[in-house]
């Protein structure tokens, strides 16, 4: 009996302390799975990213810069609430004013085509433009702050589209 009792509670011991063990040992064989996402330094950025945000956003800080691989593309949040999608080669994506904020014509110039950036001066949208997408590599979407139409749509050459609600 008294056999048993220790042999039991030598078994039990080992089962209580077996987790902790494997806990210490290190994870080689093991992989954390797909990453996602993570947080970067904006020294990670491409090149051409780096320098759209210093001559738009000279003396700006960056917030947060993450980057989504599975998207193969970069985030990148400025202290004035602006933030910014690259993708891979630093090409700007998308740009969205902070809430209640347009974004400036000098920057909206620099991301349309000539005939895009026309339309919205003639029909006095450029002050309304809180931000700019590019959506599937097949036309420019221009969200504004208008109680009209709220975004307007262009294709890659500039010319307008649609409107949508």
């Amino acid at each position: 009996m008294k056999r048993k009792t220790i042999l039991l509670f030598s078994a039990l011991m080992t089962m209580l302390a077996a987790p902790a063990a494997l806990a210490q040992l290190p994870m080689f064989y093991t992989t954390p799975g797909i990453v996602t996402e993570a947080s970067q330094s904006d020294s990670q950025l491409p090149s051409s990213a780096t320098r759209f945000i210093d001559k738009h956003f000279r003396g700006i800080d960056i917030d947060k810069c993450e980057r989504y691989f599975a998207k193969d593309r970069f985030e990148v949040e400025l202290n004035n609430g602006i933030d910014i999608e690259f993708d891979s080669n630093g090409t700007v994506t998308e740009i969205d004013a902070p809430s209640g904020a347009t974004l400036a014509p000098a920057l909206i110039k620099d991301l349309v085509p000539v005939k895009t950036f026309r339309h919205l001066a003639q029909n006095n949208m450029l002050s309304q433009v809180e931000s700019i997408s590019y959506r599937h590599g097949k036309f420019y979407e221009v969200e504004l702050d208008a109680p009209a139409a709220d975004v307007v749509i262009f294709d890659l050459k500039g010319n307008f589209v649609k409107f949508e609600d």
